[in-house]
């Protein structure tokens, strides 16, 4: 499981160069919004599953701000901060 999380920002990496690869209709440059849905294959899953486990999920259930919050958000942040 330790190395599924410290492969994290390689899969990220990965995932980058494939999708800018992909080639979009034109009238795609028109779009201004995007919602991005869940968190990705099993693997980024299954991880952000046990990092909320090691992090005492009992006392972070239910709140806003938790640990596994914050490493999604760091990787929004590090990986897709230059496309705003």
């Amino acid at each position: 499981m330790g190395s599924q999380i410290r492969g994290l920002p390689e899969q990220c990496r990965q995932a980058w160069d494939k999708a800018s690869l992909l080639k979009l209709p034109g009238d795609y440059s028109q779009v201004d919004k995007v919602v991005i849905l869940g968190l990705g294959g099993s693997a980024t899953i299954n991880s952000s599953h046990f990092l909320g486990a090691v992090s005492d999920l009992e006392s972070i259930m239910g709140r806003i701000y938790t640990p596994v919050r914050d490493v999604v958000d760091s990787a929004f942040d590090r990986f897709l901060s230059r496309l705003r």
